[in-house]
């Protein structure tokens, strides 16, 4: 994995208060394994965004299921599934489910797994 250089930083600290390049770049700072640029940057999306959007959600909330946050993490994904009109994050359920059977909510993780799974199949 390639580590981010000094010189790196700074040019990824030039954007505008545009929240599509803040998304941009939290995923570049998420796939490279720098979560806590990769939440500041998801942060100022979310309030540079005249409307929520339910990816960045979902990804804050990836973030918090992998650094074992998993209540916070159900939080995120509750708030990507309320903003996403369209259905297109199901998997807003599947991490959900897992988050919470690891938090010892056994049957509401059940019950979004069954929603995963009938959403997923959905076209």
């Amino acid at each position: 994995m390639k580590t981010i250089t000094k010189e790196d930083k700074g040019e990824l600290k030039k954007i505008e208060n545009n929240p599509s390049l803040f998304m941009i770049r939290g995923l570049l700072y998420y796939a490279l394994g720098d979560l806590d640029e990769a939440l500041k940057d998801f942060d100022q999306c979310l309030n540079e965004s005249t409307k929520p959007n339910p990816m960045v959600f979902y990804l804050i909330g990836l973030i918090f299921a992998e650094t074992g946050k998993y209540t916070e993490a159900i939080g995120e994904f509750k708030r990507a599934i309320e903003n996403d009109e369209k259905n297109q994050i199901p998997d807003a359920y599947l991490n959900r489910a897992k988050c919470m059977i690891l938090s010892d909510e056994i049957n509401t993780g059940f019950i979004d797994l069954q929603t995963y799974m009938t959403k997923k199949n959905t076209p």
